[in-house]
């Protein structure tokens, strides 16, 4: 179960929980959405030990390049999009406190 990301701490345990489960998320990334006009999910992945693919599409629509982070970038990307993944955390119902 994934907690609510309130915190830089809060962004990296994310990434270590997903590390341990599903080795993936997927949320609507509001900010992509705004510049391409279409409903976008993005996907991050654990594909090393310490290394994550964030990736961003649209249903019928292009890809955009699949980016490769470090943990500490993907931390960082994490917290910057913390309202887009708690609230696709607490639409699927996979929160824990």
């Amino acid at each position: 179960m994934y907690k609510i990301i309130k915190s830089k701490q809060d962004a990296r345990e994310f990434l270590v929980e997903l590390q341990k489960s599903l080795n993936e998320f997927l949320f609507n990334n509001k900010e992509v959405e705004r510049n391409v006009c279409h409903k976008v999910l993005t996907r991050i992945r654990d594909i090393e030990h310490d290394q994550f693919s964030i990736y961003s599409y649209w249903i019928g629509g292009s890809d955009i390049m699949p980016e490769i982070m470090s943990f500490q970038e993907a931390a960082k990307y994490v917290w910057q999009h913390r309202k887009d993944i708690n609230d696709s955390i607490r639409k699927n119902g996979d929160v824990s406190c």
